[in-house]
């Protein structure tokens, strides 16, 4: 039973991805080719620089959500990748990925407004299969209840194991991905509620342009928490390499469904290289 309902949501995503790609038809490529970028508070999201594959040496990524009933929330996540590949096996190279990201929140909720830390996220992945057309990524995100008030953070640890197939397109013109990742709450503080709620993201990033970036991707949002229901997340984002070490892009972020937490998302994000 279980299985069946993935399949079909994985199924209804997809539809809804192909929805996005003709709305958002991408311009003709060229032989040039750029980087590969890779309410209540929101857990870990993938943004323009998701890439699993590829760290990043510094990113600052701004995110304004305008949430249900006049609320508010904005984020400045300041992510940190540390990435190490090894030998080759089986064809591909293998490696691990440990990647860090600290939000400075600010929520507005009714007449009140708080601004401090919110929840930590840290990942630990590792990459068994690594090579020009395809990798698969897995290992787990942990979030840490660090947030300084409570409307900035969930209050829960959690533990978050995911696996993320990813295949690279063509003459270097991108990435699609599949994200699968479950966040389950395990301690914290016992008047929140527990978290248990898997995502499930296809991506599509592809570069049009010489140093230009489209991303399209839907996100699923299971709360098993919540009689199993779901809602989704709809995405478009686009950027630029302004050098080379220095890639600029925007994306915003339209929910769907009765349990979604808002109206929209809008999210600007620098990434830094070495």
């Amino acid at each position: 039973m279980l299985l069946a309902k993935i399949t079909r949501r994985i199924s209804a995503i997809a539809f809804a991805l192909a929805g996005v790609l003709l709305v958002f038809p991408f311009s003709s490529p060229t032989l040039a080719q750029a980087p590969q970028p890779a309410s209540q508070p929101q857990q870990p999201e993938a943004g323009v620089d998701d890439n699993p594959t590829r760290a990043v040496f510094f990113s600052v990524r701004e995110e304004y959500r305008n949430l249900k009933d006049g609320a508010w929330n904005n984020r400045l996540v300041l992510r940190k990748d540390t990435i190490v590949l090894k030998g080759k096996k089986a064809g591909g190279r293998t490696g691990y990925l440990l990647r860090t990201d600290v939000p400075i929140t600010t929520t507005h909720l009714g007449s009140e407004t708080h601004t401090g830390l919110g929840d930590i996220y840290g990942q630990a992945l590792y990459i068994p299969y690594l090579s020009r057309k395809f990798a698969f990524v897995t290992g787990t995100g942990i979030v840490l209840p660090t947030a300084t008030h409570k409307t900035l953070g969930l209050g829960k640890w959690q533990v978050a194991p995911m696996a993320v197939p990813v295949w690279f397109l063509p003459q270097k013109k991108g990435f699609f991905l599949v994200k699968f990742q479950d966040f389950i709450s395990f301690a914290g503080v016992g008047d929140r509620p527990d978290v248990h709620s898997l995502f499930i993201n296809p991506t599509l990033n592809y570069i049009p342009a010489r140093r230009w970036l489209v991303q399209a991707d839907v996100e699923s949002r299971t709360n098993w928490k919540n009689d199993n229901r779901t809602d989704f997340r709809v995405g478009f984002g686009a950027g630029k390499v302004m050098t080379r070490r220095l890639f600029i892009g925007i994306k915003c972020e339209v929910p769907m469904g009765g349990t979604r937490p808002g109206d929209w998302t809008m999210k600007v994000t620098n990434i830094f290289y070495r």
